[in-house]
């Protein structure tokens, strides 16, 4: 299997993404529309719409996690909903149930859980995942995406 960074790269090309920096503990949720890369640690559930999360040999993510597509190198504890694809690289290790319609895993990966196939559709994210966003983090996220140039 290819290495991370051209698996990654090849994934989503050239598109700006947030990170999550190798020494970084976040605890709490994440909401948000951008492409998210965790080197670190996320000890919480990771919900991203129309968006993708790509996890580093060096991420660990204890929570749930939903996003469009989803790359694992390192480590998830916790369920995982990839809308489109779901792809666990041979340093992967993933403890919880994966719901995908679309799967390629390395025969060094490992995975103890459930797994669901599904017919290719939208994950729709219910109004309640993100009931804990204001109108005022919807603005900031707007303004920096805005300063950031991102679309």
């Amino acid at each position: 299997m290819r290495n991370f960074d051209t698996m990654m790269h090849s994934l989503m090309g050239e598109k700006h993404m947030s990170v999550v920096e190798h020494g970084i503990v976040v605890s709490g949720d994440i909401f948000g529309e951008v492409d998210l890369r965790v080197k670190g640690v996320v000890k919480g559930s990771i919900f991203l719409q129309n968006a993708n999360i790509y996890i580093d040999e060096t991420g660990y993510i204890e929570g749930e996690i939903r996003a469009d597509k989803i790359l694992v190198a390192g480590e998830i504890l916790g369920n995982i909903t990839a809308e489109t694809s779901l792809q666990l690289a041979p340093t992967a290790k993933v403890r919880g149930n994966i719901r995908t319609s679309k799967l390629s895993m390395s025969e060094e990966a490992f995975f103890s859980g459930r797994l669901m196939i599904q017919e290719p559709e939208p994950v729709e994210l219910e109004i309640q995942d993100f009931k804990a966003l204001t109108e005022t983090d919807y603005d900031e996220l707007r303004r920096w995406r805005m300063r950031n140039n991102i679309e």
